[in-house]
């Protein structure tokens, strides 16, 4: 007789943080017609699926340019590119968190800039204009605001905060690859900053079957820059126009297969707001959730605990999947210790605070009724 250890069974019946194959079977017929059409037509990059996608994306955001790119991280560095050639200046320094993974410092590194980091706010993790407002200075390029775990910044505050200091030439970039579908009253996140990021990676709130991403922005002239510097610089083919191109197309497969889901991104993320709103309710005592009071639409669940380890393991014993975003501030990352960067003048004490107290909990739309019941019912026990 085979006997299975009590953790193996855990493993076997344990709530996932995601589970994407739910999302393919869910759409199956729909993916796999629209990956076929793309096949039949002989075009896998620059063809009429990504032009679609991205005119069904410019008028879901109701802005006027999206251009599509490899993934959100190229998307960043892309941005930061065409703010520095728009700018024609010699500013090196970009303001940023130090909380969200270290994909903006990673493309801040990319373009030769240096990152300048700026404290969070306790409650929603997201950038603390006063800290952000602190770092400006001569040198200042830009601010990269993530909206991160799915909430919002207020960019019409930071906007204003930045102006009433004086540097109302600083550029801010709209990092949303956690708030695809974030709603604020009649504007989503990404258009109100000058440029954004857009990461449409398997797990978010719109994701494709792979890496892909796009760039947005208002301005034709930015929007010209960014369509140019995704395919080598170029003004026309094999004509380089502009330093520091890179390849990174959006290719016709995941632009067709996120014209399958774009329909179902606002569905999706209720159904999210749903299962964080469940959570948030049961939670007692020191136990919370990450929450922009702004707006959220809820890209993960973030439980803020003062005993993270012991609540893991709590967790795992009721068959309840757990991760970390993101257990190391950039400016404690150990590559980069050597690294040249900058740190707000009061320091990055919440940031380095809560790196320490959170954890992820399962919140994605194709989770079941039964699952969240379970998750619902271990919150509320909590030791």
């Amino acid at each position: 007789m085979m006997y299975i250890s009590l953790a193996m069974c855990y493993l076997i019946f344990m709530i996932p943080m995601n589970n994407l194959s739910r999302t393919y079977q869910k759409h199956k017929n729909a993916i796999d017609n629209a990956i076929n059409e793309v096949l039949d037509s002989g075009y896998l990059v620059n063809g009429k699926a990504n032009d679609r996608f991205c005119k069904n994306f410019s008028n879901y955001l109701k802005i006027p340019h999206v251009i599509g790119v490899a993934n959100g991280t190229d998307a960043l560095e892309i941005a930061l590119k065409v703010v520095t050639l728009s700018e024609k200046n010699n500013c090196k320094e970009v303001i940023t968190v130090a909380n969200s993974g270290g994909y903006a410092t990673s493309a801040i590194f990319a373009v030769g800039l240096t990152p300048v980091y700026c404290d969070i706010e306790e409650t929603d993790h997201l950038i603390d204009v006063e800290s952000a407002i602190s770092c400006l200075n001569n040198n200042t390029l830009a601010i990269i605001v993530t909206h991160l775990f799915g909430g919002m910044v207020d960019i019409k505050h930071l906007r204003q905060s930045i102006d009433e200091a004086g540097f109302s030439q600083v550029k801010i970039i709209e990092d949303c690859a956690q708030a695809t579908g974030l709603w604020k009253a009649d504007f989503a996140a990404g258009t109100l900053g000058d440029i954004a990021a857009f990461s449409f990676y398997p797990t978010k709130n719109l994701g494709a079957l792979g890496d892909a991403g796009s760039v947005v922005t208002g301005c034709s002239k930015l929007a010209e820059l960014a369509a140019s510097l995704k395919q080598y610089g170029w003004r026309q083919k094999y004509e380089i126009d502009l330093p520091g191109g890179i390849n990174s197309r959006l290719d016709e497969i995941q632009a067709a297969v996120l014209n399958v889901f774009l329909p179902h991104l606002d569905e999706n993320n209720r159904r999210r707001q749903s299962i964080h709103n469940a959570y948030s309710r049961v939670l007692t005592g020191s136990n919370r959730l990450v929450k922009s009071n702004f707006s959220n639409c809820a890209h993960l669940a973030v439980l803020i605990t003062h005993h993270r380890d012991a609540v893991k393991n709590y967790l795992f014993s009721k068959g309840i999947s757990t991760e970390i975003h993101y257990p190391i501030p950039d400016h404690m990352q150990v590559g980069l210790k050597y690294s040249k960067f900058k740190i707000a003048p009061e320091g990055l004490k919440v940031t380095e605070i809560m790196s320490k107290k959170i954890l992820s909990i399962p919140c994605f739309s194709t989770l079941l009724e039964k699952e969240i019941e379970q998750v619902v019912k271990a919150l509320k026990t909590i030791p």
